[in-house]
């Protein structure tokens, strides 16, 4: 059997995010994907009916107000022999709710979200435990604002994202714990965090922010890696590349000009950093801009 690679449809870089019906009433009435497998993360919430998930060979039947995620590059199928069945699926890439600039608590809040079907079985199915509705209501206002498209609908259809995010921690289908430890490292490195997101196009060492912690090398770059997710480097490279696209989309700047504003003094360098941080480079990412 063959297993398709897919690509975000229409993707685009300032809102990878795109969603839409299928099953009862829809062009595709019929609830059937054959194995295959993409970068983004997937989630079906079935809004009649039901249907099966099998992802990488273990299956699930989803019911009425019953929500699947499903962690990236897991291969995964769907049907439903059921024509009466409808569903709301929803795609988007990671950084469509992980920037580099959320705070150490958001950020742990987000990659406990992005881990909790990736760590075990690349799954998670979650239910309507009260019967109250709140999961259904959330995905029926992402749909309205994805139709509307009002002036600001990325920003509501991300808060209504959120509201999703802390419906699943409070009702503990996310495991988070903000440990002593978390905690402790947090308040070592937030002057660091607060220093770099000001000076990001500076030269910075893990020297000198360790230094300004009052830790040492070694200690300083464990802490920050363990509550950062990345070290030192990549979140330097990662909030240069952000900034960089802000400045792409915002300012009438040459990729070079681009470059020297984050930080690089020649365009080489920010070529390669950038297409090693986001796959692609910022030419591609400039054409991307006019569509």
């Amino acid at each position: 059997m063959d297993i398709q690679k897919e690509e975000l449809l229409n993707p685009n870089p300032l809102f990878p995010f795109r969603m839409g019906f299928w099953g009862e009433g829809q062009v595709e009435d019929r609830i059937y994907s054959p194995p295959h497998f993409h970068e983004h993360v997937e989630m079906i919430f079935c809004m009649k009916g039901s249907f099966m998930v099998t992802v990488d060979d273990k299956t699930e039947i989803i019911h009425e107000n019953e929500l699947i995620c499903i962690g990236g590059n897991s291969v995964h199928s769907t049907f439903s022999k059921d024509k009466g069945s409808l569903i709301f699926v929803m795609f988007f890439a990671p950084q469509f709710i992980e920037v580099p600039f959320n705070s150490t608590v958001e950020r742990k809040y987000i990659s406990s979200f992005l881990d909790m079907f990736t760590i075990e079985q690349g799954y998670k199915v979650i239910g309507d435990r009260h019967g109250d509705g709140m999961l259904r209501s959330y995905i029926e206002n992402i749909h309205r604002e994805y139709l509307e498209n009002k002036t600001g609908n990325e920003l509501s259809i991300k808060g209504w994202f959120y509201q999703i995010i802390t419906y699943l921690l409070r009702e503990e289908e996310v495991e988070y714990e903000d440990s002593p430890e978390d905690i402790s490292g947090k308040k070592h490195i937030e002057k660091a965090i607060s220093f770099i997101d000001k000076h990001y196009n500076e030269e910075l060492s893990v020297e000198q922010m360790a230094q300004m912690c009052n830790l040492s090398y070694h200690y300083f770059s464990k802490v920050f890696k363990k509550v950062m997710g990345q070290n030192f480097k990549q979140y330097i490279d990662s909030v240069r590349v952000s900034e960089a696209e802000k400045l792409m989309i915002t300012k009438d700047l040459s990729i070079n000009e681009v470059a020297y504003k984050v930080g690089f003094f020649d365009q080489g360098s920010f070529y390669r950093l950038y297409k090693r941080v986001r796959g692609f480079t910022p030419t591609d990412f400039k054409k991307k801009l006019k569509y």
